[in-house]
């Protein structure tokens, strides 16, 4: 494990164990750390097929580094319901303000979807905010 990272997690089971920590919280305190910071920044959704059987639905999302840390290689998660099911797609590591796109495919019927892609989806990646990772949205077949 990082160093930097074994710091901050026993400062954050410490004030979790305190009385301060009602005031001050761990995502406050991590903030501050150099940490990676994963977000998805956007999706875009391509669909192919003529609608008389599957069309092949192909959802792109740009993964981005916005904390001051080298993000480790991790998962993106992209959910598609109903029908469509979970993938896991690798992701590269990032340095600081860097992007990378990853891509899923379905094969799908007509029909209404949503989606929610999950950037570092098994929560490989000690991140100094953990809850801005994912990104919801609806498309039609």
């Amino acid at each position: 494990m990082n160093t930097q990272y074994a710091i901050a997690a026993a400062l954050v089971f410490a004030l979790a164990t305190t009385a301060s920590a009602a005031t001050i919280g761990p995502s406050s305190l991590l903030a501050g750390l150099n940490l990676p910071d994963l977000i998805v920044d956007n999706v875009s959704i391509s669909i192919s097929g003529d609608n008389t059987s599957n069309s092949t639905v192909n959802i792109t999302a740009v993964i981005k580094n916005i904390g001051n840390a080298t993000a480790n290689a991790s998962i993106t998660g992209f959910r598609v319901v109903p029908l469509g099911g979970d993938k896991g797609i690798s992701t590269p590591a990032l340095a600081p303000g860097a992007s990378t796109a990853v891509t899923a495919t379905y094969s799908l019927p007509s029909g209404a979807y949503n989606l929610t892609v999950k950037a570092d989806a098994t929560l490989v990646v000690a991140e100094s905010v953990e809850n801005n990772n994912v990104l919801k949205t609806s498309f039609s077949v």
